[in-house]
């Protein structure tokens, strides 16, 4: 009897260790979060939420690696490697335009790289009022350079990471064919203005 409680206690012992050693979930988002809000600042800070693409790796027996969504367990898997928390961006004063950024911590919960917040354009970071080009006025620039075509999308203002500046863009739909499948197709050109100023940077063809 003395046995069998000295080999139940030391289970209860061993599996509460074992089990004490995970990584609590809330840990890693307070940890995320303040990393996040220290960045940009409290107030730009609501402008994020977090994605359920969150993931981590971790090593599974000793052998591999495999990955694993956390944002719904209460803690992680004890072997972990690195943590890729995933905050979705988007401003009143953006529109609809959205963006996003990775937090990448270590298995000590460590900054692994600096964050990209390019896409977080001045009048934000200072709290002043947009300094774009109204979305109409967007309109009619593109307009204005378009070619005659059938029909020509609103304007989209999206962040381009190539020249790390916010752009408007609209498809204008110049023609339209049945394709060997009978579906419908056609030429088309992409014309892209900076936000800024209305400047024309780009007309892009395409089919």
């Amino acid at each position: 009897m003395y046995m069998k409680i000295k080999i139940s206690f030391f289970l209860l012992f061993f599996f509460s260790f074992f089990y004490s050693q995970k990584m609590k979930t809330i840990d890693v988002l307070t940890t995320s979060d303040g990393i996040l809000s220290n960045e940009v600042g409290k107030d730009l800070f609501k402008s994020f939420t977090i994605s359920e693409g969150s993931y981590y790796r971790y090593q599974k027996n000793g052998k591999y690696t495999a990955t694993a969504k956390f944002l719904g367990k209460k803690k992680l898997h004890k072997n972990v490697l690195e943590i890729w928390i995933l905050y979705h961006f988007q401003n009143e004063k953006l529109g609809n335009a959205r963006n996003g950024i990775w937090v990448k911590l270590d298995k000590n919960l460590n900054l692994i790289e600096p964050l990209n917040i390019k896409f977080i354009p001045d009048f934000l970071k200072n709290n002043q009022p947009s300094n774009f080009i109204s979305n109409e006025n967007a309109e009619n620039i593109i307009n204005s350079l378009k070619q005659n075509g059938l029909e020509i999308s609103k304007a989209v203002l999206s962040f381009n990471e190539k020249s790390e500046k916010y752009v408007y863009y609209s498809i204008n739909k110049l023609t339209k064919v049945k394709n060997e499948i009978g579906q419908d197709a056609g030429s088309t050109e992409i014309i892209t203005i900076d936000a800024l100023d209305g400047k024309l940077l780009s007309i892009e063809n395409g089919f």
